[in-house]
């Protein structure tokens, strides 16, 4: 079976490593795995072979070559093809934003993968999906967090398997003095005022705070680990690896109880999770954590070995899981 990995080409976010880790631990395993960079044309044109009746199992897509130039990503074994045979015995890796593209693809098997759940809301709330074509005998799911989980059970999706991914390796390296400092998510999707909450750190703490926003995966790195705290105050549509790769760089990690956040996905302790109503309450957190940061790193223990055991249970999930879909034809 040729398996099929849709990738936002030129993407740099977790849900596009993740497939590529997809891809590494696929063909470790010894499948015959292809990654299709997708740009939004191949989208338009999938739609318009599908209208006019020539979209089968016979058809052949010239989608020309398409390389990656993420350096990130070169860290993992990928395959590409110029052209892919369509056929009754492939499937078709698709993440939730290519959510769409099941139907026109039902010769064939699916494997949506569910990595940030919020991110298919739209497709399936303005009809452009029918859930029924996900509850095909033929349709796999895969859910990177337990918060994808509940959503799937919720909408009786239920040939659904765990499919994490994990957290990219710390290179050897001395590490950084650990400073009186916190590091705080200033992305987009961050609805907070992070900067009056890390003027209210530096009042509350006398620390530093750095801000991450517009910066190279190696200054958020430095930032890490040199801070006794990192904040995140996302919505978490999935099991986002920046609390993550901070917890493996040994610093105490604040989240929302919003989407991933709440609950088992990232296994803190209570006192580490925020309602989003509460957030007037971590500056005086942050205060007890800097303070105390050695008692408070052994509280984060659990979570920093989960960290650590990732990759291995990734690699046991894809075999269970290609077990499944191989086994079911």
């Amino acid at each position: 079976m040729k398996i099929v990995i849709l990738i936002p080409l030129g993407s740099r976010t977790g849900g596009p490593e993740a497939l590529h880790q997809l891809s590494d631990a696929l063909l470790q395993q010894g499948h015959d795995a292809i990654i299709w960079y997708v740009l939004p044309s191949d989208i338009d044109g999938i739609k318009d072979l599908y209208s006019r009746g020539q979209l089968s199992s016979e058809t052949i897509l010239d989608i020309g070559h398409r390389p990656s130039d993420i350096d990130e990503y070169k860290a993992y074994k990928t395959v590409t093809e110029a052209r892919i045979q369509l056929s009754k015995d492939m499937c078709f890796v698709i993440p939730e934003v290519y959510i769409e593209l099941v139907k026109y693809f039902d010769f064939c098997k699916h494997l949506v993968w569910w990595l940030s759940v919020d991110n298919a809301f739209g497709y399936l709330a303005n009809g452009q999906v029918n859930l029924n074509y996900l509850r095909k005998k033929n349709c796999f799911h895969g859910y990177q967090s337990n918060y994808a989980k509940n959503f799937l059970d919720a909408i009786h999706l239920h040939q659904s398997y765990a499919l994490s991914d994990h957290t990219p390796k710390l290179e050897a390296s001395t590490p950084a003095p650990r400073k009186h400092s916190v590091s705080i998510n200033a992305g987009g999707k961050v609805i907070f005022d992070v900067d009056k909450l890390a003027k209210d750190i530096q009042e509350a703490c006398g620390c530093d705070v750095h801000l991450l926003r517009n910066m190279t995966r190696a200054q958020v790195y430095e930032s890490l680990e040199s801070s006794k705290l990192y904040i995140d105050l996302a919505n978490f549509p999935g099991k986002d690896r920046m609390p993550r790769e901070a917890l493996l760089r040994g610093a105490c990690v604040f989240v929302t109880a919003s989407g991933a956040g709440h609950g088992v996905d990232f296994d803190l302790p209570s006192e580490f999770v925020f309602d989003v109503n509460d957030i007037d309450m971590v500056a005086g957190a942050a205060k007890r954590v800097l303070d105390h940061y050695p008692f408070y790193l052994t509280l984060m223990q659990p979570a920093i070995d989960r960290v650590h055991r990732e990759e291995l249970i990734f690699q046991r999930e894809v075999a269970t899981l290609m077990h499944a879909i191989t086994g079911n034809r």
